[in-house]
């Protein structure tokens, strides 16, 4: 017997309503991702890969119409209320934003923005609650001088780290990353590679990736989505759908890829 999906989307379609207009981002999609497992997301910008992990923890615009579900160990993410869905984020579900000096608060310490997340999903207090929080700073590669640094005065590394810290604090059962080293120099991109699939191994979440690098898809994914005009167009384990893809978008997607590599 197969093991029921951490999580199940069916039938995913989001509208974005602009003044007079209404813009499709989603058309219909169907994905599973069960636990332990990392699925990557992959396609041109606005292909609707960013509008679909966002769904997947009812984080979408005011202005975001949906249809069909999305079912996070069972329970469908838009039918429980604001204060359960709340709850859910953090602890069950976390978020990496593709820009964290932006997403960071600037006017609270690296530190506290860690402690918060332990205070408010693990209950976490006094010496425990720093314990802690240094603990997950040594654990991203930080040092303790980060925890009463200000994200302004770091950089974007850092400040990814922190972000990192920040998801891991609640213990999440999925980990949602968007386009995690998309601003950072190949250096540090490998270094939070690195720091992903270690903590991937430690805590033993599923991960989300949301990526138009097929390098860090092969790397860190064991499955990957093709997306298209808000629609995913292919689908398969990794292997299967870099050597052997069988849409004619994903065939170009790959294509074009690969010929940018050879020549660089």
């Amino acid at each position: 017997m197969l093991p029921s999906p951490l999580l199940e989307v069916s039938n995913l379609q989001v509208s974005y309503h602009i003044r007079t207009k209404s813009v499709k981002a989603l058309r219909g999609i169907n994905f599973s991702l069960f636990e332990n497992e990392i699925l990557a997301f992959t396609g041109e910008s606005g292909s609707g890969k960013t509008t679909a992990a966002l769904a997947c923890c009812g984080l979408l615009p005011a202005n975001a119409h949906l249809k069909g579900s999305v079912r996070f160990k069972g329970v469908d993410l838009y039918s429980v209320s604001v204060k359960k869905l709340h709850q859910l984020r953090g602890k069950g579900i976390a978020f990496i934003f593709q820009d964290p000096q932006s997403a960071l608060n600037p006017v609270l310490t690296a530190g506290k923005q860690v402690a918060e997340v332990l205070h408010r999903h693990r209950g976490l207090r006094g010496q425990i609650l720093m314990q802690e929080t240094r603990k997950l700073f040594r654990q991203v590669g930080l040092k303790h001088s980060h925890i009463t640094s200000y994200p302004f005065a770091l950089s974007g590394g850092e400040c990814q780290r922190i972000m990192i810290a920040a998801a891991c604090a609640g213990n999440p059962a999925l980990l949602i990353a968007d386009e995690p080293t998309s601003n950072l120099d190949l250096i540090v991109e490998n270094e939070v590679l690195a720091l992903l699939e270690k903590l991937q191994k430690g805590y033993r979440f599923s991960l989300l990736l949301i990526s138009h690098d097929l390098r860090v898809i092969a790397r860190l994914a064991q499955r990957v989505a093709i997306f298209n005009s808000g629609l995913i167009v292919e689908e398969g384990t990794v292997e299967q759908v870099f050597k052997s893809p069988r849409h004619p978008y994903a065939k170009r997607l790959l294509a074009t890829v690969l010929h940018k590599g050879a020549g660089e």
